[in-house]
């Protein structure tokens, strides 16, 4: 999804989507400047950087429908547009109420300002046919780039009697 932004043209991405937004659906931001990408989507995909959706609450969620017999991997994708220093924005990805990324600062993290950032979390179950995508606060305006939601059938990697949607390997 790119998620402050159109459609893009390439099939591959859908639009943007607030109907998966739960509660506040925050607020968008474009970015003219432009951002530097050394991750796997490529410079191509560079795009999905120039809009961002942010919000001034406490924390911004997705809720994302994929089949209840799917595993995917998550990748979110981030770059700190706004601010020129380290430790002004910070936030947490939680993923179906697990917390998957403690304390990112994009900024820190992708190398500095105006920079593309992704991080991908794999193997994860959808619950009750959802996957919730939470980006909270911690300090300043938790926001999120573009989510990029790849399902796919891998029954063999679920673990037995885990609800919770995280999948780490093979159940023995």
């Amino acid at each position: 999804m790119n998620i402050g932004g159109p459609a893009l043209v390439d099939a591959n991405y859908g639009a943007e989507n607030v109907n998966y937004i739960v509660g506040n659906k925050g607020h968008k931001a474009w970015n003219s400047a432009p951002v530097s990408v050394a991750h796997p989507y490529g410079k191509r995909e560079a795009k999905l950087y120039s809009t961002e959706r942010y919000t001034l609450d406490t924390a911004l969620t997705y809720k994302i429908p994929v089949p209840s017999w799917a595993i995917a991997d998550v990748t979110t994708l981030h770059a700190e547009t706004y601010f020129d220093a380290p430790g002004k924005r910070v936030f947490n990805i939680v993923i179906n109420g697990v917390t998957v990324e403690n304390n990112l600062d994009v900024f820190v993290s992708a190398g500095g300002k105006n920079k593309g950032l992704s991080r991908t979390f794999p193997s994860i179950r959808p619950v009750n046919g959802f996957i919730t995508i939470s980006f909270t606060k911690v300090v300043e305006n938790p926001f999120v780039n573009a989510i990029d939601v790849l399902a796919f059938r891998a029954a063999a990697y679920a673990i037995p009697g885990r609800e919770d949607g995280i999948c780490t390997g093979p159940s023995k």
